[in-house]
Protein backbone atom coordinates (compact mmCIF):
# COMPACT_ATOMS: atom_id res chain seq x y z
CA UNK A 1 0.00 0.00 0.00
CA UNK A 2 1.56 3.29 -1.01
CA UNK A 3 1.75 5.81 1.65
CA UNK A 4 -1.03 8.85 1.69
CA UNK A 5 0.24 12.48 2.17
CA UNK A 6 -2.69 13.11 4.93
CA UNK A 7 -1.08 17.03 4.89
CA UNK A 8 -3.43 17.86 1.77
CA UNK A 9 -6.25 16.03 3.00
CA UNK A 10 -6.36 17.81 6.28
CA UNK A 11 -5.92 21.11 4.80
CA UNK A 12 -8.73 20.20 2.26
CA UNK A 13 -11.01 19.48 5.29
CA UNK A 14 -9.96 22.95 7.45
CA UNK A 15 -10.91 24.92 4.37
CA UNK A 16 -14.20 22.99 3.82
CA UNK A 17 -15.25 23.55 7.62
CA UNK A 18 -14.42 27.05 7.79
CA UNK A 19 -16.13 27.94 4.78
CA UNK A 20 -19.30 26.08 6.14
CA UNK A 21 -18.82 27.25 9.39
CA UNK A 22 -18.32 30.82 8.12
CA UNK A 23 -22.05 29.98 5.80
CA UNK A 24 -23.68 28.53 8.79
CA UNK A 25 -22.76 32.21 10.73
CA UNK A 26 -23.62 34.57 8.27
CA UNK A 27 -27.26 32.84 7.87
CA UNK A 28 -27.45 32.17 11.28
CA UNK A 29 -27.20 36.32 12.19
CA UNK A 30 -28.30 37.58 8.56
CA UNK A 31 -31.24 38.65 9.93
CA UNK A 32 -31.13 38.90 13.50
CA UNK A 33 -34.19 37.33 14.24
CA UNK A 34 -35.59 34.35 12.40
CA UNK A 35 -34.90 31.28 13.57
CA UNK A 36 -34.61 28.18 10.73
CA UNK A 37 -38.02 25.93 11.09
CA UNK A 38 -38.21 21.80 10.51
CA UNK A 39 -39.22 22.54 6.90
CA UNK A 40 -36.03 24.52 6.40
CA UNK A 41 -37.54 28.61 6.12
CA UNK A 42 -36.95 31.22 8.43
CA UNK A 43 -39.80 31.81 10.71
CA UNK A 44 -41.55 35.10 10.81
CA UNK A 45 -38.84 36.74 12.77
CA UNK A 46 -40.85 40.28 13.47
CA UNK A 47 -39.76 40.05 17.38
CA UNK A 48 -36.40 39.68 18.78
CA UNK A 49 -38.21 37.44 21.41
CA UNK A 50 -39.70 34.85 19.72
CA UNK A 51 -40.49 31.41 21.37
CA UNK A 52 -38.35 28.58 21.63
CA UNK A 53 -40.62 26.83 20.07
CA UNK A 54 -40.39 28.87 16.64
CA UNK A 55 -43.88 29.73 15.93
CA UNK A 56 -44.49 32.43 13.50
CA UNK A 57 -45.44 35.70 14.89
CA UNK A 58 -47.41 36.84 11.62
CA UNK A 59 -46.15 39.75 9.56
CA UNK A 60 -42.58 39.33 8.49
CA UNK A 61 -40.58 42.09 7.01
CA UNK A 62 -36.97 42.60 7.32
CA UNK A 63 -36.48 45.71 9.07
CA UNK A 64 -38.97 44.20 11.79
CA UNK A 65 -36.38 41.86 12.78
CA UNK A 66 -33.67 44.61 13.36
CA UNK A 67 -35.82 47.30 14.76
CA UNK A 68 -35.01 47.48 18.46
CA UNK A 69 -37.26 47.12 21.32
CA UNK A 70 -38.74 50.00 22.80
CA UNK A 71 -37.29 51.08 25.48
CA UNK A 72 -39.02 51.90 29.50
CA UNK A 73 -41.12 55.03 28.92
CA UNK A 74 -39.21 56.53 31.57
CA UNK A 75 -35.86 56.65 28.89
CA UNK A 76 -37.62 58.46 26.52
CA UNK A 77 -37.82 62.02 26.81
CA UNK A 78 -40.81 63.62 24.65
CA UNK A 79 -42.44 66.95 23.71
CA UNK A 80 -45.67 67.81 22.58
CA UNK A 81 -47.69 69.89 20.47
CA UNK A 82 -50.94 70.89 20.08
CA UNK A 83 -52.17 70.39 16.42
CA UNK A 84 -55.94 71.32 17.32
CA UNK A 85 -57.48 74.44 17.95
CA UNK A 86 -58.45 73.14 21.44
CA UNK A 87 -56.68 75.23 24.06
CA UNK A 88 -54.72 73.44 26.60
CA UNK A 89 -54.90 70.29 24.30
CA UNK A 90 -51.02 69.59 24.01
CA UNK A 91 -50.40 70.20 27.62
CA UNK A 92 -53.81 67.74 28.51
CA UNK A 93 -51.65 64.81 26.08
CA UNK A 94 -48.44 65.43 27.90
CA UNK A 95 -49.90 64.77 31.33
CA UNK A 96 -51.39 61.73 30.38
CA UNK A 97 -48.04 60.80 28.54
CA UNK A 98 -46.21 61.99 31.65
CA UNK A 99 -48.53 59.59 33.46
CA UNK A 100 -48.09 56.76 31.46
CA UNK A 101 -43.58 56.50 32.64
CA UNK A 102 -42.61 58.76 29.92
CA UNK A 103 -40.10 62.00 30.77
CA UNK A 104 -41.48 65.33 29.34
CA UNK A 105 -38.05 66.76 27.94
CA UNK A 106 -39.77 70.73 27.43
CA UNK A 107 -42.78 72.47 27.78
CA UNK A 108 -46.37 71.40 24.87
CA UNK A 109 -45.92 73.90 22.90
CA UNK A 110 -48.96 75.14 19.55
CA UNK A 111 -48.18 73.17 16.06
CA UNK A 112 -46.62 76.24 14.15
CA UNK A 113 -49.27 75.05 11.49
CA UNK A 114 -52.65 74.09 12.26
CA UNK A 115 -55.50 72.24 12.19
CA UNK A 116 -53.44 68.91 12.19
CA UNK A 117 -56.07 65.96 10.97
CA UNK A 118 -54.51 63.33 12.38
CA UNK A 119 -52.13 63.16 15.30
CA UNK A 120 -48.46 62.13 13.92
CA UNK A 121 -46.10 60.71 16.31
CA UNK A 122 -42.18 61.73 14.94
CA UNK A 123 -38.61 60.41 16.12
CA UNK A 124 -35.74 62.07 16.02
CA UNK A 125 -33.20 60.97 13.45
CA UNK A 126 -29.82 60.66 13.67
CA UNK A 127 -27.49 57.65 15.25
CA UNK A 128 -30.35 56.22 17.88
CA UNK A 129 -32.97 56.90 14.64
CA UNK A 130 -33.88 52.86 14.97
CA UNK A 131 -34.01 53.07 18.58
CA UNK A 132 -36.47 56.28 18.36
CA UNK A 133 -38.64 54.82 15.68
CA UNK A 134 -39.00 51.83 18.16
CA UNK A 135 -39.91 53.93 20.77
CA UNK A 136 -42.47 56.18 19.24
CA UNK A 137 -44.06 53.58 17.32
CA UNK A 138 -44.89 51.49 20.75
CA UNK A 139 -46.15 54.93 22.03
CA UNK A 140 -48.34 55.49 18.86
CA UNK A 141 -49.99 51.84 18.61
CA UNK A 142 -50.45 51.80 22.66
CA UNK A 143 -51.97 55.55 22.64
CA UNK A 144 -52.77 57.12 19.30
CA UNK A 145 -54.03 54.58 17.23
CA UNK A 146 -53.87 55.27 13.74
CA UNK A 147 -51.23 57.93 14.75
CA UNK A 148 -48.86 58.18 11.73
CA UNK A 149 -44.64 57.85 12.67
CA UNK A 150 -42.42 59.51 10.77
CA UNK A 151 -39.04 60.90 11.26
CA UNK A 152 -39.35 64.39 12.42
CA UNK A 153 -40.48 67.11 9.90
CA UNK A 154 -37.41 70.15 9.82
CA UNK A 155 -40.37 72.71 10.00
CA UNK A 156 -40.59 71.99 13.49
CA UNK A 157 -36.70 70.74 14.22
CA UNK A 158 -35.94 73.92 15.91
CA UNK A 159 -38.66 74.19 18.22
CA UNK A 160 -37.71 71.06 19.89
CA UNK A 161 -35.26 70.60 22.18
CA UNK A 162 -31.97 68.60 20.90
CA UNK A 163 -32.48 65.73 23.30
CA UNK A 164 -36.13 64.87 22.77
CA UNK A 165 -36.22 61.74 20.88
CA UNK A 166 -40.29 61.65 20.28
CA UNK A 167 -42.59 64.48 19.42
CA UNK A 168 -46.17 63.87 19.79
CA UNK A 169 -48.45 66.17 17.48
CA UNK A 170 -51.87 66.13 18.93
CA UNK A 171 -54.71 66.42 16.04
CA UNK A 172 -57.99 66.41 15.66
CA UNK A 173 -58.79 63.26 16.04
CA UNK A 174 -57.19 63.13 19.36
CA UNK A 175 -59.36 65.82 20.31
CA UNK A 176 -62.58 63.96 19.27
CA UNK A 177 -61.54 61.34 20.81
CA UNK A 178 -60.51 63.34 24.57
CA UNK A 179 -64.48 64.99 24.12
Amino acid sequence: MAPVNLGTGRIIVIVALLVVGAAVLANGFADGGSTLQPGGGPSGGASATESPSGSPSGSSTPSAAQTPAPQDPSEVLIQVFNGTNVAGLGATAQTFLEGKGYTINAEALDAPSKPVPKTIVYFRGGAAAAQNESNATAMAKKYFKGAKVQELDPAIDDLVKKTTQVVVVVGDDYAASTV
